[in-house]
């Protein structure tokens, strides 16, 4: 199930270099905890599971497509805890789809709860009849589907960012970088009116669309949809944040208006984290999506922000180019795209380098462009893997940051993420992420000639 060994001493984990130590989320509601050889990214279960059970009356998740590997059982078994509280709380879970490359007429919403069911039923050890009321529901359409990774408990907790719940990407012996966070307090409430908003297209969806009856399963089967949560939230907290989504096609984007704020406040640096900013091809459009785009969307801010002399720093993904992997272009061929373009961009804004120097000096004078590392000397995991990263981050004057689910590169879907505004907080997110991967991977940045 969690393709773990079942272990009492971490003698008997040696041999694999992990400890043997609990898995909370192995628990259901038959059965305790196990002791397993686990290693430190084996907790991401843990923090997914936690923020689950957590939830009294109401639990919300959005997420790409359904959780698979090692994430399978554990969001099985939050669920079967869930459905022996005294009082089970209502739950929606929101996709784009069970599975990423299939079409949801393929998949209706109703089958894959009636699947979870199965499962539930079985690592629970629950009876015939469902106790708690779950909503899933499908938002896709035209090249246009849900990208936000969240769960919220009561309107109290929250956990959203990077990670899809997939085990491959995560949890295997090449795993890929990727960044969420877990937060608490009234920006929670206002996070649960983005997760509301995309529960009222889900409904125009399945009643505007022929097939809209793939769109949307419930169980009890037939029990309908469940309400937008009516629980206060916190009142009040102490950092400043503010949570951002977009829509898509679907609605307003004022995450984009956000993150494009921030670069344009930014006096001095700019550092990213991500996949990639850059797409694989250019200018190609379909329908609602503008697909790969050359350039970053916020690409003007960068410029203006470049011509300010604001320093810029980027981290990349570094596995092989393919829509299907996580690089969509190769950081150093990024590298040199970035500053033809803002070359480019200066020329035509008539910009002046300072002290006499070309363009195309100054600006390669303040971009450090790198592939994600984790150890100096070393450039891939093996001969069939490079280095992954799935990271949304942004930091702006080591004063604030964006977590989240919106990648750099064009794509027009359904977004999110918190921005928050403290210095102290945002020092500790460097200290404790930014600077160790940074210090390792400055020595593999692009030249820039």
């Amino acid at each position: 199930m969690f393709a773990r060994k079942v272990c009492s001493l971490d003698d008997e984990c040696a041999s694999m270099n992990t400890k043997c130590r609990v898995l909370e989320a192995s628990a259901s509601a038959s059965r305790p905890a196990r002791t397993m050889c686990l290693s430190p990214a084996d907790k991401l279960l843990d923090r997914f599971y936690r923020t689950m059970i957590s939830a009294e009356k109401y639990l919300d998740v959005t997420s790409l497509s359904m959780p698979s590997g090692v994430f399978r059982p554990a969001f099985i078994n939050a669920l079967t805890v869930l459905d022996q509280k005294a009082t089970p709380p209502t739950v929606r879970i929101l996709l784009s789809g069970e599975e990423v490359l299939n079409i949801n007429p393929r998949q209706p919403a109703q089958e894959a709860l009636e699947k979870i069911w199965t499962e539930m039923r079985k690592a629970g050890n629950l009876g015939e009849t469902i106790r708690m009321h779950i909503n899933m529901g499908y938002v896709s359409r035209n090249f246009n589907w849900n990208h936000s990774k969240i769960i919220i408990a009561d309107k109290q907790r929250m956990l959203q960012g990077g990670h899809n719940m997939w085990g491959d990407p995560y949890l295997i012996s090449r795993p890929v970088s990727d960044l969420s966070m877990e937060v608490y307090g009234p920006i929670v409430g206002a996070s649960q009116s983005f997760v509301d908003s995309l529960w009222a297209e889900n409904v125009r969806l399945k009643t505007e669309n022929l097939l809209g009856g793939a769109f949307f399963g419930s169980l009890p089967k037939g029990s309908g949809e469940i309400a937008n949560p009516l629980v206060p939230t916190a009142a009040s907290g102490s950092i400043p944040m503010i949570a951002v989504g977009r829509m898509g096609t679907f609605g307003p984007n004022p995450s984009d208006d956000a993150s494009k704020a921030m670069i344009r406040s930014a006096k001095y640096s700019i550092d990213f984290i991500v996949q990639d900013l850059y797409g694989l091809l250019s200018n190609v459009k379909i329908k609602d999506i503008q697909i790969l785009e050359a350039k970053p969307w916020a690409f003007d801010e960068i410029a203006e922000a470049l011509m300010r002399g604001v320093h810029l720093r980027v981290i990349q993904s570094d596995t092989d180019v393919g829509v299907n992997d996580y690089t969509l272009f190769k950081f150093y061929n990024a590298q040199k795209l970035l500053i033809s373009n803002v070359v480019q961009y200066a020329k035509e804004k008539r910009f002046k380098a300072p002290g006499g120097q070309s363009p195309q000096a100054y600006f390669c004078s303040l971009v450090q462009y790198a592939p994600i590392r984790y150890v100096a000397d070393q450039t891939r995991w093996d001969k069939q893997k490079g280095y992954g990263s799935h990271a949304k981050l942004l930091i702006v004057d080591d004063a604030a940051f964006y977590v989240g689910s919106h990648n750099y590169y064009t794509a027009n879907l359904q977004e999110f993420g918190v921005i928050v505004a403290d210095q102290a907080l945002t020092r500790q997110l460097q200290k404790a992420y930014w600077e160790p991967i940074w210090n390792v991977s400055q020595h593999s940045v692009a030249q820039c000639n």
